[in-house]
C-alpha cells in the first residue's frame, strides 16, 4: 500500500464550499482526498494523494488555483491574520485599524500572532459616534445627516488613522450587526469596510446575513482579506 505523500493546503475567502465541492467531485477517489472546511466565509481546502495519483493531484491543484485565483490568499495552512502579519514583515511596513461594529475583534486576531508587535501599530475601537468625530476626525455633518454606517464614515475612519505619518496602511469597519437597526433605519447586516494608504482608500459595502455574531465575525474576515489583498 502506498502512503499519502502529496499534500496541499489552499486558503480562500468568500467562495461557498458547495462551489468547490462541485469543482473537485470528479477528481476525488480512493487515493485522492479533498477536505473542505468553511467558517465565517474563510475556506480551507486540503488535498492529499498517493504516489500513483501525482498527475491527478497536480491537475486538481492547478484547476483550483486558476478557477479561484482572485479568492486565494495563501497556499499554505495559515490564517488571514497570520498571512497579514507575515506579508507586512516581508515588506517592512506596519498597519493600524479602527473598529466600530467589530469591537476589537480584528485587533485581537492580529495580536494573537507571534511577532505582530513588529507590524501592528494600533487598534482603535471607535464605537460611539462622538468618538468617531473626535478621535478619527469623521465629519460631524456626515454623522448628523447620514448616521455612522455609510461609505463616507468608513472612508473617514481610515483617513483619520492615516493622519499619523508613522502608519503605512490602515483599515476600518462600521456597520449594523443587530439585533435592532439604528436611528437611520440601516438594514441589519449592512457593513462598510475601508482600507488603503495615503495614495488611495477603497470602501466595500457588504450585506451579511445571519445573527449578530455571524455578521461581526464575517466582517472581521472580510476586513482582513481586503487589506491583505491590497497590500499583497
Amino acid at each position: 500500500m502506498n502512503s499519502c505523500y502529496n499534500r496541499c493546503v489552499i486558503k480562500l475567502f468568500d467562495i461557498p464550499s458547495e462551489l468547490i465541492e462541485n469543482l473537485v467531485k470528479d477528481h476525488v477517489s480512493d487515493t485522492l482526498k479533498v477536505n473542505i472546511y468553511e467558517k465565517y466565509k474563510d475556506v480551507r481546502i486540503e488535498i492529499t494523494g498517493e504516489e500513483d495519483d501525482g498527475i491527478t493531484f497536480a491537475d486538481l491543484v492547478d484547476k483550483i488555483n486558476k478557477k479561484y485565483a482572485n479568492y486565494i490568499y495563501a497556499d499554505e495552512d495559515i490564517t488571514l491574520e497570520e498571512k497579514l502579519v507575515k506579508t507586512l514583515k516581508e515588506k517592512n511596513m506596519n498597519i493600524s485599524v479602527a473598529e466600530s461594529l467589530t469591537g476589537g475583534y480584528i485587533a485581537s486576531r492580529i495580536v494573537s500572532v507571534s511577532g505582530a508587535s513588529q507590524v501592528f501599530y494600533e487598534g482603535i475601537v471607535s464605537y460611539n459616534a462622538a468618538s468617531k468625530v473626535r478621535r478619527l476626525h469623521v465629519p460631524l455633518s456626515v454623522v448628523e445627516t447620514e448616521g455612522t454606517v455609510n461609505e463616507g464614515v468608513a472612508r473617514a475612519m481610515t483617513k483619520g488613522l492615516l493622519e499619523n505619518k508613522e502608519i503605512d496602511f490602515a483599515f476600518a469597519t462600521t456597520g449594523c450587526a443587530g439585533p435592532l437597526s439604528d436611528d437611520f433605519g440601516t438594514p441589519i447586516g449592512k457593513v462598510f469596510v475601508s482600507y488603503g494608504d495615503r495614495r488611495y482608500i477603497e470602501v466595500k459595502e457588504l450585506n451579511i446575513e445571519g445573527d449578530r455574531e455571524n455578521i461581526r465575525q464575517c466582517a472581521v474576515n472580510y476586513a482582513l482579506f481586503f487589506i491583505l489583498k491590497y497590500i499583497d
